[in-house]
């Protein structure tokens, strides 16, 4: 699946469920969305952690689970206002 693009225009956009929905990326201007808070990814198959989302400072809450990530980057600590963060379900072979 592809990214629905139009997302992206919705700078206010506080919550964003893309549970299941097939993608394997996340588009570089993710970063747009600077109001983001939750963000749910699961169920697709990523397979490399998505750098793009580090650059979301806001985001309180990201579940990652069953995205098929085998890592997590050291700057995951840029996401200083993550409260929860969803992991499970993956093949992760180091953590930071």
């Amino acid at each position: 699946g592809q990214f629905p693009h139009k997302i992206l225009s919705l700078p206010n956009l506080e919550k964003l469920n893309l549970q299941g929905t097939g993608l394997t990326n996340i588009p570089l201007k993710i970063d747009q969305l600077t109001h983001l808070k939750e963000l749910n990814l699961a169920g697709n198959h990523l397979s490399l952690f998505p750098h793009e989302i580090l650059s979301l400072s806001n985001l309180e809450k990201l579940s990652l689970k069953n995205t098929h990530l085998t890592s997590i980057p050291f700057e995951i600590d840029q996401l200083s206002q993550l409260i929860e963060l969803d992991l499970s379900d993956n093949r992760l072979n180091e953590f930071p």
